[in-house]
């Protein structure tokens, strides 16, 4: 009799007890074996790319650039025209056929400037009655008879103290002014005292 209910409920409660420690078994989170941490590594960027991002970097844009200020220089004043220089003559030896340019005994006594003023004497009075345009042509009668006989009009440097043969317009031009001049003693007085006058002044 009794004995046997004993039996039966100590069975009943190691039942029990194994059901409630299986429920607590089960109401147990199962973790999982940790696993080692593996460090995750940066990819490495390439040095090339690296360079070009700095490039890129360090270049201005375009619009950004603001074009340079130009202040616009005055214009150079126009040198002189220097007055010819010595290596501008083709020097030559005067003869006594030449006609020697400028004042004082060397141009009155050399003997092609006396025979050029005899010249002169017998076409002044045609010349100071021809007209204007007819003045030009005896100019250059006296300039050709001058070179007729072997004569030129030269002209003396005076850096260098030698003497080089002017053009025929510049020539042209001194016979034009001879044959205006009137040649006599009262006229060659008056001439003296007013470049006299000029030297004082």
């Amino acid at each position: 009799g009794s004995g046997g209910l004993m039996t039966v409920d100590i069975l009943l409660f190691s039942d029990r007890s194994n059901g409630s420690n299986n429920n607590n078994n089960n109401n147990k989170r199962v973790t999982p074996p940790s696993s080692p941490m593996v460090r995750q590594q940066k990819p490495q960027r390439d040095w090339n790319a690296l360079q070009m991002e700095e490039l890129q970097s360090s270049i201005i844009a375009p619009s950004l650039l603001q074009p340079p200020t130009i202040h616009p220089q005055p214009p150079s004043p126009t040198p002189p025209i220097p007055p010819p220089s010595s290596t501008d003559f083709d020097y030559v030896e005067r003869t006594e056929r030449d006609v020697l340019l400028g004042r004082g005994d060397r141009s009155t006594k050399n003997p092609g400037n006396i025979r050029y003023l005899k010249v002169k004497d017998n076409m002044q009075q045609r010349y100071l009655a021809a007209t204007k345009e007819g003045k030009t042509p005896i100019s250059q009668q006296l300039l050709d008879a001058v070179h007729g006989w072997g004569g030129r009009f030269l002209q003396l440097d005076n850096q260098t103290r030698r003497w080089y043969e002017i053009d025929d317009k510049r020539a042209r031009k001194k016979c034009s002014q001879a044959l205006r001049d009137i040649n006599t003693p009262q006229a060659r007085l008056a001439k003296r005292q007013k470049y006299s006058q000029r030297k004082v002044n």
